[in-house]
């Protein structure tokens, strides 16, 4: 119960990084760098 508790910030965060990996690509006109970084988390 307290594991599942501690994994629903992380998927947010997840969320967020790839939010904000999104945002990068755009700016820098790269392939999606970012995105598997976010990938390789969990």
């Amino acid at each position: 119960m307290i594991e599942h508790l501690q994994i629903k910030p992380i998927v947010s965060m997840i969320l967020l990084l790839d939010e904000i990996a999104a945002h990068q690509r755009l700016e820098s006109g790269g392939e999606g760098v970012g995105r598997k970084i976010v990938v390789q988390v969990p």
